[in-house]
């Protein structure tokens, strides 16, 4: 199929559609929770619920991370050293992130349970053949119109979402502690291709054995990878560190040494942890498209802040090269300025076709 539009779908779609997908949302369905209880209590603290959004939830996990590893880091340049961070509180937030990541998949199942009418605007774009939609939200929503989707965060059917904060707003450090990057999306999103590669196995006897090597890449070989560390968590033995480096091994030695470093390396990860990295390497992330990018003439956007996935959103938009029109749609009481910041972020890049607001 030739694909000739590109939707990218976020929770504005799930709003148009009468779903109850908000933060506030969210929050006021769980009250009782014990886990959304502390972390309200948390908010509370820093921040108006009321006008917290995803993209601003999301950053409170940035804020507490990076604010740990700063003042255990750099102690001398905090100005309010009676609120310090300690690593237990680190992993008391990490735990009940976890928590709160949890709730919020099985929330977004249950809100969006009931089937919604078409909305006919919408059919009318993405119903094409030629269409294809990228979809950053968790819920089946999309699929009343196309099944062409890539869902890049996750989904309730994936059992895993994508829930972290996005590329950081400060500079961070070459080398950051593992334990403030759990909930980093670059690493949510390296842990649901993961899961999904696990899911494509046929011969892992029990879901306690999926469970073990999800946790090792999950909290373990996946930050150390994305962390400036490199590579998984394992060291090779020191005599084919300097086997490897030496530049006038022949050919023939150096396949000898691969051999034996793959050898060594399924000892030490285990075969399907290695089997993992001998089909994707070192390489993080990356959207795999199920489309040319040369044949997209048309984009689509529905309910997305792009700010929230700039990274990914840079992407998909700097590989279009022969992109002609982008449609961005809004839904009903969206912010006249967030408006005018999604139309700014395509014209700041260079994009000199036709940009049209719509409405749903």
């Amino acid at each position: 199929m030739e694909f000739t539009k590109l939707a990218i779908i976020g929770n504005g779609f799930d709003l148009s559609h009468g779903y109850k997908t908000t933060f506030k949302d969210f929050i006021e369905s769980k009250s009782e929770d014990k886990s959304i209880k502390s972390f309200k209590e948390f908010i509370d603290k820093n921040y108006d619920d009321d006008e917290l959004n995803w993209y601003e939830f999301e950053s409170i996990a940035d804020d507490v991370t990076l604010k740990w590893f700063l003042d255990v880091n750099f102690p001398d340049i905090q100005y309010d050293s009676d609120n310090l961070l300690e690593k237990e509180d680190i992993n008391r937030f990490n735990v009940l992130f976890s928590k709160i990541s949890k709730n919020l998949m099985m929330y977004i199942e249950e809100a969006t349970t009931i089937k919604r009418e078409k909305i006919n605007s919408v059919s009318s774009e993405i119903e094409n053949l030629h269409t294809v939609l990228v979809n950053f939200n968790y819920s089946d929503t999309a699929e009343l119109y196309n099944s062409n989707i890539n869902y890049i965060h996750g989904s309730c059917q994936d059992d895993f979402i994508v829930l972290g904060f996005p590329t950081r707003r400060q500079p961070e450090p070459d080398f950051i502690d593992m334990i403030t990057q759990y909930f980093s999306k670059k690493v949510l999103r390296e842990s649901l291709k993961f899961k999904r590669f696990l899911g494509e196995i046929r011969h892992i006897n029990t879901e306690q054995e999926i469970k073990e090597l999800f946790r090792e890449m999950r909290y373990r070989h996946i930050p150390h990878l994305l962390t400036g560390k490199g590579g998984y968590d394992f060291d090779y033995s020191s005599g084919i560190n300097v086997e490897w480096y030496d530049y006038k091994l022949t050919p023939m030695q150096q396949k000898e040494i691969l051999r034996i470093m793959d050898s060594e390396r399924e000892k030490k990860l285990g075969h399907i942890i290695n089997s993992y990295y001998k089909q994707y390497g070192w390489d993080s992330f990356s959207i795999e498209k199920n489309y040319n990018p040369n044949q997209i003439e048309e984009l689509i956007i529905l309910g997305h802040s792009l700010k929230a996935d700039m990274d990914i959103i840079n992407e998909l938009f700097k590989e279009l090269d022969n992109l002609k029109q982008i449609k961005i749609y809004t839904y009903p009481g969206e912010d006249t300025a967030e408006i005018e910041t999604k139309r700014r972020f395509f014209l700041d890049r260079g994009f000199v076709g036709n940009i049209e607001l719509l409405d749903y």
